[in-house]
């Protein structure tokens, strides 16, 4: 899981550490992405995670252009333009 977190977005705490789920941060399992609608979800199986934070938290550079959102506002965002798994999750969320 740090492996895949740091390869897809850079988290810094307060400070300039950067976050390392389940070593310095709490991190659980809130679910399972199982979604045979594409070719990509059909071979793969996803675990979500729900990673606390704590406030100051800076987001560094990421693949895609990102921002950091209140819960309240990723449950409004159109998924249509992400990629299927990131639906099922704010939808479930």
């Amino acid at each position: 899981m740090v492996r895949e977190f740091s390869e897809e977005i850079q988290v810094f705490l307060p400070g300039g550490m950067a976050v390392l789920p389940g070593v310095n941060t709490d991190a659980r399992v809130i679910g399972i992405i199982n979604d045979d609608s594409n070719e990509v979800g059909a071979v793969h199986l996803g675990l979500v995670f729900q990673i606390d934070l704590p406030d100051g938290c800076d987001m560094g550079e990421c693949e895609d252009e990102g921002r950091w959102v209140h819960l309240d506002e990723a449950r409004c965002i159109d998924t249509g333009k992400y990629e299927s798994w990131t639906g099922l999750i704010l939808g479930g969320i």
